[in-house]
């Protein structure tokens, strides 16, 4: 997919919507996003209650372990998909449907972005009052309370046709010549992980101009610092998990991984994350999962380094080949790449009768294996088996995420859960799609 306004051909996912104030009685500040496939990733903040900020992180934390699903060590078929937006509605007190700002309430309103272009990151303040009085404003405004409408039709059930153009996108246009100069690379492939790791963060701010200069502009391009980006949060190597510590587990430097060069990534994605297909120094690809949610790398990290002992048994996974370092921290790990794999969610899987029993009794193989030692797999999903170039399945991710239309929250974690997941996977969710693709025979 290609935006009509992206720069040397290169798509991003943007993240983002514009910040809005709540008449709620307990504020507080979540994240809240946006996907949509555009040149640059935006982040913005807005004003919830508490239990609806809970609400909306778990609904955060399904799409993004259905998202999640995609980043696959194996390529996915090409395949065009957009996005819904993504929005949370929080409820007025007295109401039972969403409010949204009014004009006055926007105007006193604070927009933060975040802002990649390649491996640089902008951080971006709008304070809307500095600004109420500039041209750029006006639009800015009008575009906001134009998208607030869009919002409440859908959300009303009325049908809409017309393109829709987020506010944001006034920010992102205005930011491009900026951000262009100062970032001149808009991709991050091609790049080391080393190149994520020390990546330059501008702290900008959009203020009024001067009287008979420009409208608005950017101030603060000397407030730059230099650190890991892309949401890698390097983990100090003393603190790597037992299974880890003194074995033969390879160590690589981050300067030695480089991220595909390709427009697409090992799960036939566009490349806008290092998570995916990388080489290494002597051209072997391999799968790169890079260190963000702590206790999950932790997991996975651990489990791997026991997995390593277990290879060449009936243990089917993508096996840990590397610990990725960058100096005296770690910064994320390497996996074998499956060759010609897809997961069972792919509709290949679903039109092969033949080969779902033998699937089946291979995962519950691999699970028995891990079970006998102590090892709980913890994320059974259709996304998290993966069918191979020889029609063998494998089971991947192991960072304790998991999927409650598979295994119920009270057995999370849990061999109970597994085995749980495993049911429903093969004998409720698969029979499933083969019916919904009026399929009909075979093991089913």
């Amino acid at each position: 997919m290609s935006s009509p306004d992206s720069r040397e051909g290169t798509d991003y996912l943007r993240v983002g919507s514009a910040s809005l104030v709540y008449a709620l009685p307990i504020p507080a500040q979540p994240l809240r996003v946006l996907f949509t496939p555009r040149p640059m990733t935006l982040i913005s903040y807005s004003l919830l209650s508490i239990s609806q900020c809970l609400t909306f992180l778990l609904l955060i934390f399904t799409i993004s372990r259905f998202s999640h699903s995609f980043f696959l060590p194996f390529s996915l078929p090409k395949f065009s998909h957009t996005s819904p937006h993504l929005r949370a509605f929080p409820m007025a007190a007295s109401e039972q449907k969403p409010r949204f700002p009014n004009r006055d309430e926007i105007r006193k309103d604070t927009t933060h972005l975040i802002v990649y272009r390649g491996r640089t990151k902008f951080n971006i303040t709008v304070h809307h009052a500095l600004i109420a009085d500039t041209d750029f404003y006006k639009k800015y405004e009008q575009d906001t309370l134009r998208h607030y409408d869009y919002l409440q039709r859908r959300i009303d059930g009325v049908p809409v046709d017309e393109p829709h153009r987020p506010p944001e996108r006034l920010i992102e246009t205005l930011l491009l010549p900026v951000s262009s100069r100062l970032a001149p690379n808009p991709s991050i492939r091609g790049l080391t992980i080393g190149d994520l790791v020390v990546a330059p963060t501008y702290a900008l701010e959009l203020v009024a101009g001067e009287a008979g200069h420009e409208d608005v502009h950017f101030i603060g391009e000397g407030n730059v610092t230099f650190g890991p980006n892309y949401h890698i949060s390097p983990l100090p190597s003393q603190d790597l998990p037992p299974s880890c510590r003194g074995t033969d587990i390879p160590l690589i430097d981050a300067s030695l991984v480089r991220i595909s060069p390709t427009p697409e990534n090992a799960d036939g994605r566009r490349v806008h994350t290092p998570q995916g297909k990388v080489f290494i120094s002597d051209g072997t690809a391999r799968y790169f999962k890079p260190r963000r949610v702590p206790v999950d790398f932790a997991r996975e990290l651990e489990i791997l380094g026991h997995l390593r002992g277990l290879r060449g048994g009936e243990v089917r996974t993508s096996y840990m080949t590397e610990i990725v370092t960058s100096g005296a921290t770690v910064v994320g790990l390497l996996l074998e790449m499956i060759p010609g794999g897809y997961p069972i969610m792919d509709k290949r899987a679903w039109e092969d009768p033949a080969a779902c029993e033998k699937w089946e009794a291979q995962v519950r193989k691999t699970v028995e294996v891990l079970h006998t030692n102590d090892l709980v797999w913890g994320d059974v999903n259709p996304g998290n088996v993966v069918v191979d170039e020889d029609g063998d399945a494998h089971i991947i991710d192991f960072g304790g995420f998991f999927n409650e239309a598979f295994v119920p929250e009270q057995l999370r974690e849990t061999k109970e859960g597994d085995w749980h997941g495993i049911r429903r996977l093969f004998e409720d969710w698969l029979p499933t799609r083969r019916k919904d693709v009026h399929l009909s025979a075979g093991c089913f």
